[in-house]
């Protein structure tokens, strides 16, 4: 006979340590920064409004330029924090069920045949059915892995993902709005932590990010 280990925590529970994370972000790190930003705003206006004027007085080849200089920047420091930050590893365990989809595809398949040492192996984000089993993602996801494998590039792939999201989202909001509101929506991608860490990763939130912005730039130019 043999053990098996299992551990279905409540989705909704929490630690003492993230309630009192989340409290301290509430109620005093929103209202901090939110003072801070007022406090700021009159040194930084002028400097902002010249910098906007500026800009629509660039070329349009000039613009263009410029977001690909971005998007490049985005690409490269991407790449660079899941070299040396991840390490090249998957940071949460969905991510280690998509690598494994991304090698079903690469491999010609949508499915393997589930081994009989299925028991003593992790099973979390996997689907199996009729004795076949593959990550439970959905293929969007699964696509950037296998590509990936497939062109060799490997990790390096979701690097290329970023840069080309951030360069997409430029364009669809320079588009459909003005040039103005796409260097809002560069200042706030760029500044955004979570943004620039799940960039370096491998997590299925940077193909969700792709083909929402392909959606986008599909509905803004066609």
């Amino acid at each position: 006979m043999g053990s098996r280990l299992v551990f279905f925590p409540s989705w909704t529970r929490s630690t003492a340590g993230e309630v009192q994370a989340w409290l301290g972000y509430v109620f005093f790190l929103l209202p901090a920064g939110a003072c801070f930003a007022l406090g700021i705003s009159p040194f930084i206006e002028k400097t902002v409004l010249r910098a906007l004027k500026g800009l629509d007085g660039f070329c349009s080849r000039r613009a263009l330029v410029l977001a690909l200089g971005m998007s490049v920047m985005l690409a490269v420091v991407a790449r660079l924090i899941n070299i040396y930050v991840f390490r090249e590893f998957p940071f949460t365990d969905d991510e280690w069920g998509i690598r494994f989809g991304g090698q079903v595809l690469a491999s010609g398949r949508f499915m393997v045949p589930i081994p009989h040492s299925i028991e003593a192996l992790p099973s979390r984000f996997l689907f199996g059915k009729d004795g076949f089993y593959t990550s439970f993602d959905w293929p969007g996801a699964l696509g950037v892995p296998a590509l990936g494998i497939v062109s060799g590039l490997g990790n390096a792939v979701y690097a290329l993902v970023a840069g080309l999201v951030c360069f997409l989202m430029l364009l669809c909001a320079a588009q459909l709005l003005n040039r103005r509101y796409a260097a809002l929506a560069a200042f706030f991608l760029l500044s955004s932590p979570m943004m620039i860490l799940i960039s370096g990763s491998t997590h299925a939130q940077n193909a969700s990010r792709l083909w929402i912005a392909l959606c986008l730039c599909s509905y803004a130019f066609f």
